[in-house]
């Protein structure tokens, strides 16, 4: 190869570098994290643990409880979902209600899920 051929081969390597660090730098932090979920503590209100996630939690299915009881979800974008059980708008931990839930999700649907498929 001539020199004009391995300086075209380094640009277009150098571009697709700089394309793929410009675009995973754009992409939203996770609002979702083990690490966040780590940090919810006894008595913390309901608005608190949606300031620490990011966002509003989805209504979960519980046992019986009763009308002072909540629990709710929020997912993680790999598909890892945290639950907290709320009394009285009050996060209380509880061994089975608060739980940490991890992905099952494989390499290969990660990928698939990067490009929407």
């Amino acid at each position: 190869m001539t020199k004009k051929r391995y300086l075209a081969v380094a640009v277009v390597l150098a571009a697709t570098v700089f394309l793929c660090v410009f675009t995973f730098a754009l992409l939203p932090p996770e609002r979702v994290t083990k690490a966040k979920f780590d940090r919810i503590q006894d008595g913390m209100r309901c608005g608190e643990v949606e300031q620490l996630f990011g966002s509003k939690g989805q209504a979960a299915a519980m046992g019986p409880r009763t009308e002072y009881e909540e629990r709710y979800s929020w997912e993680a974008s790999n598909g890892s979902r945290a639950y907290v059980y709320f009394v009285n708008d009050r996060a209380t931990i509880h061994p089975i209600y608060t739980v940490w839930e991890e992905s099952n999700e494989t390499v290969v649907d990660k990928f698939w899920g990067w490009f929407g498929l």
